[in-house]
């Protein structure tokens, strides 16, 4: 089992090397594996990549970031200006549902509502907003769709599971209500958690995902 020591060096190392991330107004702190990643980035792009940096390491039980975007002065627009970009960066997304997206900005954050069908769509949309100039945040409110769930979902998420190379089956109980899926159990690091979490909106009728699974890392 690795020590709070370990981990802060091995996610200051990951962040030194993730290209898309400037490290040097980044911090690291970690008790009891969760890390909190505090400083200031240059974009909300980084912003993310430096989270799932995080997220990547060995070790890890949970990531608190509490990164601040502060531009640089020409990389400052008007929320008129972040409103267009954004529109027409939706309309050049094929895997955004056209005219389904409705954008409000305000103070350089952005906010995504509507309705899409599928988790993937919802994904895409903050995608492609996330690298505009000038983005300090994303609130991402799509809704996905109800669909008719049939009794094979659960079974098929489940199928899912035991397809994925990392995860452990036979440590993670899935249950289905209405669209709602609930994952308890344990995996063995926050990057497993995550792709369980997808692997479960990947299927037909799941309008929502409550994620209580544990992280235990392996030694």
């Amino acid at each position: 089992m690795k020590t709070d020591q370990e981990i802060q060096e091995d996610v200051q190392a990951e962040l030194k090397w993730e290209p898309s991330v400037n490290d040097t107004n980044i911090g690291v702190a970690v008790n009891d594996g969760i890390v909190t990643v505090s400083g200031s980035v240059a974009n909300y792009f980084e912003k993310w990549a430096a989270e799932k940096a995080v997220g990547r390491v060995k070790g890890v039980k949970g990531v608190a970031e509490e990164l601040e975007v502060h531009l640089n002065g020409s990389d400052t627009h008007s929320d008129r200006d972040i409103v267009s970009a954004s529109v027409n960066a939706l309309g050049w997304y094929s895997t955004v549902p056209a005219d389904q997206v409705h954008v409000q900005v305000e103070n350089g954050v952005i906010t995504l509502q509507g309705e899409v069908e599928w988790k993937y769509q919802k994904d895409a949309a903050e995608s492609a907003v996330a690298n505009l100039m000038g983005v300090k945040g994303v609130m991402n409110l799509l809704t996905i769709q109800k669909q008719p769930a049939s009794a094979q979902v659960e079974e098929s998420i489940k199928q899912a599971f035991a397809r994925h190379a990392v995860l452990d089956a036979k440590q993670i109980t899935l249950d289905m209500t209405d669209g709602e899926v609930i994952l308890t159990g344990s995996v063995n690091s926050w990057g497993e958690r995550q792709d369980a979490v997808d692997a479960a909106w990947a299927a037909p009728g799941v309008t929502s995902v409550k994620n209580h699974l544990l992280v235990n890392p392996f030694s």
